[in-house]
């Protein structure tokens, strides 16, 4: 985004920072997407908006986003589905790695 964002920005910078591949943008993208979605929750308490539809989606939001925040770098070391699908196969993992262990026998 060129423009600074908006608090009106917050679902698409969540869709953004929840559906982004690249793991060296992930964190970037969850403080920028975590401070516009507390931007706007502000925004609807001060004004004295009752509770809405758009307020517990922004409750969900945070919540999410904290978690990907705590538990994100997990997910990234752990095994990607095709990787099992294809250990499961007999295929090497596409990471080249050797899964046998060492104890077992040639």
């Amino acid at each position: 985004m060129s423009r600074t964002p908006t608090a009106d920005d917050w679902q698409t910078l969540y869709r953004a920072a929840i559906m982004e591949s690249d793991p060296a943008k992930v964190p970037g993208l969850i403080d920028l997407a975590y401070k516009v979605v507390q931007r706007r929750a502000f925004e609807l308490w001060y004004m004295g908006a009752p509770a809405t539809r758009e307020r517990h989606e922004l409750d969900n939001a945070l919540y999410f986003l904290d978690l990907l925040r705590q538990f994100g770098p997990l997910l990234e070391e752990s095994p990607r589905v095709g990787d099992l699908e294809q250990r499961s196969s007999g295929e090497p993992p596409a990471d080249g790695s050797n899964t046998k262990s060492s104890t077992a026998e040639p």
